[in-house]
């Protein structure tokens, strides 16, 4: 039995990668990443979401955000689907 409780669910998996730009600094590079990285979960926040980040495959530049909704959130984005698009 898992102790930890049932894992969180998830409504959205964001695969977050950006390719090096050419920069000559590792340091740099990184910099812009993690910039990038910050900006993209403000901004998911600042839409009322909860987002968490894990490393992608090994190798692949990549991380996989988790992003979680409120039940308010997905009520208003079904209304907004439903509603305003259509």
């Amino acid at each position: 039995m898992d102790k930890q409780g049932p894992s969180p669910s998830v409504d959205y998996i964001i695969s977050f990668s950006i390719a090096p730009d050419g920069t000559d600094s590792k340091a740099k590079a990184t910099e812009a990443i993690e910039k990038e990285y910050a900006d993209l979960l403000g901004v998911l926040k600042d839409a009322g979401l909860e987002a968490t980040g894990r490393s992608g495959a090994q190798g692949s530049n990549t991380v996989l955000i988790f992003v979680r909704a409120s039940e308010e959130r997905i009520q208003a984005e079904i209304h907004r689907e439903r509603y305003v698009l259509a």
